[in-house]
């Protein structure tokens, strides 16, 4: 069975891409810099509606990106590889998808 769990993992490989340019679209690590956030509250200050940014959240905190505990998402080091200081919102979100044709699910972004 551990073929088939690994052909999932690369099955949904274009999804977890996805996942994580909306991540850096939204500036989540940038938000959490300050620390631990609820959904609802990371959701208010990247713009975005709370119950799909969660589940987008929960997918991603399985492959450790963020972390969820207690109500509050928070940064892990994967997160923090976004570094503020290193780029601006922007160039990460251009970093990510390399000129591609991605557009962040609209489920997620109100803009």
């Amino acid at each position: 069975m551990e073929a088939r769990r690994d052909l999932a993992v690369l099955m949904g490989g274009f999804a977890t891409t996805q996942m994580l340019y909306v991540a850096a679209r939204l500036g989540l690590a940038d938000h959490l810099a300050r620390g631990p956030l609820t959904v609802a509250e990371l959701a208010a200050e990247s713009g975005c509606r709370a119950a799909p940014l969660s589940r987008v959240l929960r997918a991603l905190s399985a492959f450790g990106v963020f972390k969820l505990e207690a109500g509050k998402v928070s940064n892990t080091p994967m997160s923090e590889a976004y570094d503020p200081g290193e780029r601006t919102r922007s160039e990460r979100s251009r970093c990510c998808t390399a000129k591609s044709t991605i557009t962040p699910c609209q489920s997620c972004c109100r803009r």
